[in-house]
């Protein structure tokens, strides 16, 4: 006798797989709905083994399957881990991931305090990346712009050395020089650009971040309060 859900061999008559935990007798209204809520239990634990090791595309769509499938709360709460572990990529919002907190604060009102500390976790741990990223993008930046001055004023001089030298062979030396120097110039100032834009999403990013977690979490006032002490000792330079 083996599971139609996992294929583990079974006992004969027994009425629960020993690996999965799925009901094997469903034959009554009763037993069919145990045997729902068994397999939801299946496939979140298959969504998690997913998210654990890195399959974090494997994860979502179980989750989402499981989400629209059961409307399972804790479903739509791993969708929105997983959306908060996407900001940095741009892949997600923090208004996409806290649509799904709330969405299993709704279903399950009962356990909102503790989607609410989940929520806050997350958050604390992506502000806390995120100021980090903003540090070290920061001094990035500055060494950027620079080099990008130092290779512009280089470049300049290559040019005035060229308009000076009264042989070929230096003019045309000095000019090559010149073109490098703006050439490095120029990819410095785009790199310090590109950086500057970096900070303004991480600068955007916590504010939202803040923002969610003062809509969501500020009724529970243990947990916000938790939160507030924990970010405010994050500071930008």
């Amino acid at each position: 006798m083996y599971c139609k859900h996992c294929g583990e061999k079974m006992t004969n008559g027994a009425q629960f797989c020993g690996k999965c935990g799925v009901l094997v007798d469903n034959k009554g209204p009763q037993n069919q709905e145990m045997y729902k809520e068994s397999s939801l239990d299946v496939e979140l634990k298959r969504g998690v083994y997913k998210l654990e090791n890195g399959d974090m595309a494997g994860a979502e769509k179980i989750f989402e399957d499981l989400a629209f499938k059961y409307n399972a709360p804790m479903a739509w709460v791993y969708i929105g881990g997983i959306k908060l572990g996407q900001l940095d990529s741009g892949e997600s919002t923090v208004q996409q991931a806290l649509n799904c907190f709330v969405k299993a604060s709704q279903i399950n009102p009962t356990s909102k305090e503790m989607y609410q500390s989940i929520f806050c976790d997350i958050a604390t741990k992506q502000i806390e990346k995120f100021y980090n990223q903003y540090f070290l993008t920061k001094k990035q930046a500055g060494k950027a712009s620079r080099r990008g001055w130092g290779s512009l004023a280089l470049g300049g001089l290559s040019l005035l050395f060229a308009n000076q030298s009264q042989t070929l062979g230096n003019k045309m030396l000095g000019g090559a020089g010149g073109i490098y120097g703006a050439y490095r110039a120029n990819k410095n100032f785009s790199n310090s650009s590109n950086a500057k834009q970096l900070l303004s999403f991480y600068i955007t990013t916590i504010k939202q971040l803040v923002a969610g977690v003062g809509s969501f979490c500020s009724d529970s006032k243990n947990i916000y309060q938790d939160f507030l002490n924990k970010t405010n000792r994050l500071k930008l330079a």
